[in-house]
């Protein structure tokens, strides 16, 4: 398999953040948002027991690759995870001045996926 192919299947990967068997393991996601695993169970919608004992039940993985697919997109848009905690952790002013990972703890993944692919398909807001 050639680079450029093994790139294009592989992009929209974040295998630093999933369990071998595939599934979003929520304490490395936490880990690599800088979050407290509360933080996360709230943007989840659950509780952090709830969380911590179901963490691979079909609607929290659901979830949670909300919160994973963001952490990919940005990485597309932005490269770096330097620069993917910056722009998660700055007031937005389509935001309303809320920070993008605030929007997201607050249970808000989905507003910030439909923002990020308006900017990627240059749907400005």
């Amino acid at each position: 398999m050639t680079t450029a192919i093994k790139e294009a299947l592989t992009s929209h990967m974040a295998t630093e953040f999933q369990d071998p068997d595939g599934a979003v393991n929520y304490r490395k996601l936490a880990e690599g948002l800088r979050l407290r695993v509360k933080d996360l169970s709230t943007a989840v919608h659950k509780t952090t027991r709830s969380l911590e004992k179901n963490y691979k039940s079909k609607t929290i993985q659901q979830d949670l690759r909300k919160v994973l697919y963001i952490w990919v997109l940005l990485r597309q848009m932005l490269g770096s995870d330097t620069s993917i905690l910056q722009w998660l952790k700055s007031p937005n002013p389509d935001l309303d001045g809320l920070a993008p990972i605030d929007a997201v703890c607050q249970g808000k993944a989905e507003v910030i996926i439909d923002y990020l692919s308006n900017i990627r398909t240059g749907q400005l807001s």
